[in-house]
């Protein structure tokens, strides 16, 4: 079990009981990712235990067999805590707090079937509860809970017609603008078709979900439209959430004191040449592409630097 989601997960076909998981191109979400499609074969193990034994022969004995098909209740109702960055958003954002998505645009490479992935959403929905969590401002402070009511994905098919790319965009602009914190959905889907062929879509407000966490989204999706179940994970937003502010009242005193001692200091901006302007529109872009070997490089051995 372990070697055949080694390969899955890194994808690559050979793997070495003594190769380094690191120097084999994982990293810290596919640890996840890994950790999941284990449980999903009724196995367990820590992210911890992997970093500590990156190899399939240290890693072994740390693999447990999941005996119980019994779940560790999740609380997944109710008022929620708000995160430090959630809150640091919503108190200092200053602007349309429900205009502040994250997007995948994707161009499939096979035809997607409609009907199929408009039933395969809920279900991915439904392993990942942050999507239900809905927002709303009291005073000078915000709340966050969990919604019951109505959908907690969107999902639509648009046809385009004439210029396509440009079609695309204003109707994606659209789809971003129309998020509502406080009723929902915050994750939508478009599934794109015309002349251009096939686009899909997949944006939700940046409060609930982020750039690394799209990977576990997508690869949840993908298995679901495989006809797998995807397990569900043990731990839920808010559960994340309590722990996360026990911690911060249970910190040493010592880690406190180093991170208060960093609150209102000064810190001198970087020196810009010219003079930055804090507008998008000013910003260049500098492309470029590596080979497969300096992405492999770049991929499996720079890390070993640090």
């Amino acid at each position: 079990d372990l070697v055949e989601v080694w390969r899955e997960i890194l994808g690559i076909d050979s793997i070495g009981i003594r190769d380094n998981y690191f120097a084999s191109g994982g990293d810290s979400i596919k640890a996840l990712q890994l950790v999941s499609r284990l449980r999903a074969r009724k196995r367990t193990m820590r992210v911890r235990d992997l970093f500590e034994h990156p190899t399939i022969e240290a890693l072994a004995p740390y693999l447990k067999r999941i005996e119980s098909a019994a779940n560790v209740p999740r609380d997944t109702q109710g008022e929620a805590p708000l995160l430090p960055i959630q809150r640091d958003f919503l108190c200092g954002h200053g602007g349309d707090t429900s205009h502040y998505c994250q997007a995948i645009l994707l161009h499939p490479t096979q035809p997607i079937d409609a009907a199929a992935l408009r039933a395969a959403l809920p279900r991915v929905v439904a392993l990942h509860d942050g999507f239900r969590l809905r927002f709303a401002q009291e005073g000078k402070g915000w709340r966050q809970w969990y919604s019951d009511e109505g959908s907690h994905v969107s999902f639509e098919t648009v046809r385009l017609t004439g210029d396509f790319a440009a079609a695309l965009t204003r109707h994606a602009t659209t789809v971003h603008a129309s998020m509502d914190l406080g009723r929902g959905p915050l994750f939508k889907v478009v599934l794109y078709e015309g002349d251009g062929g096939q686009r899909l879509l997949l944006t939700a407000h940046h409060l609930v979900i982020d750039a690394h966490s799209w990977r576990i989204v997508m690869d949840d999706l993908a298995l679901v439209m495989e006809g797998e179940a995807p397990p569900q994970e043990p731990c839920s937003y808010k559960d994340w959430c309590l722990i996360l502010a026990r911690y911060g009242e249970q910190m040493p005193l010592a880690e406190r004191e180093y991170w208060r001692s960093w609150d209102g200091r000064a810190i001198p901006p970087l020196a810009l040449s010219p003079p930055a302007t804090g507008r998008y529109r000013d910003l260049n872009t500098v492309s470029m592409r590596l080979d497969a070997d300096r992405t492999r490089r770049l991929l499996t051995r720079c890390h070993t630097a640090y």
